[in-house]
């Protein structure tokens, strides 16, 4: 599923400006993506979906899919879309502002909110009381990745992490945590595909340590 969005979006947002040069290499990179991606349509859903269910129907695939959706409001619709999919797709979710009773109480069960191993991370703002079934309609994300996620998140929103996020948590807004528990191996082409996928200008930044 990530793989499908994080080919999908930069797609997207290629046709959308349309640089077709770009796009058109982006698409047949995506053309070849095959069987897989075809099958994770199912996951995406709406206009995302029905792009990404156009690969191997056609001579360049998913970019013939969303070239012919032409509407930017509906290619961002497909952006949402996939983004949304990944984001309900996450190992654990969690708003800050829980993570510290929910600390507390693994002190009791011996059962931390975020698994100590290897992953990657999404971190979202959204506006203060605006929270519902668009995880999508956030105001700044962050993606991070360590080899522990637990510690990696910690780090994240500490004074010592990213200042937009810390920022954020200080003054109480609305911020959520998605975690992509992965094999150590995995943590590299994880992080890059999230990047893929939420890069934009809401994105406040990455973290570059795996430690």
């Amino acid at each position: 599923l990530l793989k499908i969005a994080a080919t999908l979006v930069p797609l997207a947002t290629t046709v959308m400006k349309q640089a077709k040069p770009l796009a058109t290499d982006i698409g047949a990179g995506a053309a070849k993506a095959g069987t897989a991606v075809k099958k994770g349509a199912k996951h995406v859903g709406g206009v995302a979906a029905d792009a990404l269910d156009g690969i191997g129907d056609t001579k360049n695939g998913l970019l013939d899919g969303l070239v012919k959706i032409k509407d930017k409001k509906q290619l961002k619709k497909a952006i949402k879309e996939a983004r949304q999919a990944v984001l309900e797709h996450a190992t654990t979710r969690i708003a800050v502002s829980e993570l510290s009773k929910a600390k507390q109480t693994a002190v009791t069960n011996g059962m931390g909110p975020i698994a100590h191993m290897p992953g990657c991370f999404v971190i979202a703002t959204y506006k203060k009381f605006d929270f519902d079934k668009d995880l999508t309609d956030y105001t700044g994300v962050y993606v991070g990745r360590a080899a522990d996620a637990a510690e990696g998140v910690a780090l994240a929103i500490s004074r010592a992490g990213d200042p937009d996020v810390y920022a954020d948590v200080k003054h109480a807004q609305n911020v959520y945590v998605y975690v992509y528990n992965c094999l150590p191996e995995e943590v590299d082409e994880r992080f890059i595909n999230l990047v893929q996928t939420f890069e934009g200008e809401e994105m406040y930044g990455t973290q570059v340590s795996t430690s």
